[in-house]
């Protein structure tokens, strides 16, 4: 809904004022990945790690899956990752600190610092080098 609505007024813009150019028509992806790059991004280092689970760190993930409250669980799923999420999961399980989620943190971080700041190549390389790391 939220891509369809920019669509259209972007559009719609861009119709008013009679230049539908790429340029002027790109300003849709521009929104887009404002609005939605970032948790996209974070969807993709989170699916690249849990595609490799084994069936152990699986089992681990599930046990994690059920500490969160409904409301948490359904923002991650959502793929609404903030920083308010991922304070609220720790402060009220502070022992996934203890269990390696710090490396997993630091490597979201990571990755949201790259794409505040532009490095696009940066970030594709040492997004995977991190993955392997946490």
């Amino acid at each position: 809904m939220y891509s369809g609505h920019m669509a259209g007024s972007i559009a719609a813009i861009a119709a008013k004022r009679g230049d539908t150019t790429a340029r002027t028509l790109g300003e849709f992806d521009h929104t887009w990945r404002a609005k939605f790059g970032r948790n996209l991004d974070i969807s993709l280092i989170i699916n690249q790690k849990i595609a490799a689970y084994t069936d152990q760190q699986w089992d681990e993930s599930i046990d994690i899956l059920r500490r969160l409250t409904p409301g948490q669980a359904a923002e991650a799923l959502r793929g609404d990752f903030s920083m308010k999420l991922f304070m609220q999961i720790v402060r009220s399980n502070p022992e996934l600190l203890r269990k390696g989620a710090r490396a997993f943190i630091n490597t979201i971080f990571k990755a949201m610092e790259r794409k505040e700041t532009g490095d696009v190549e940066q970030q594709s390389k040492t997004t995977i080098a991190d993955i392997g790391e946490a």
